[in-house]
């Protein structure tokens, strides 16, 4: 699984969220995958990031930079995912 991320306006990323979701559907919802969106600290937009199978289907997703799965947020919310997946990576913003 390939980790990627691209920062948005906020809410500005309804696109790539319909791409994401056509290839997760197509894919039959692989556990592994999901979309994620996190605040940046200075508030000037939103980080989203990615979870695909392979870097083939990375490139699907223009303006996406693979990145670490170790430099992922503490906290995000869940866009497309399996819940129970998502809440053993992350916490959601308003958790402590």
């Amino acid at each position: 699984m390939i980790w990627a991320k691209k920062t948005f306006q906020r809410g500005d990323y309804g696109s790539d969220f319909d791409r994401f979701e056509r290839l997760f559907n197509a894919l039959n919802g692989p556990k592994e995958m999901m979309m994620i969106v996190a605040n940046r600290d200075d508030m000037a937009g939103q980080d989203v990031f990615i979870c695909v199978p392979s870097r083939s289907s990375l490139s699907s997703f223009e303006g996406f930079q693979e990145t670490a799965a170790t430099s992922l947020p503490e906290r995000a919310s869940a866009l497309i995912c399996h819940q129970d997946e998502f809440e053993k990576r992350f916490k959601l913003p308003s958790e402590r």
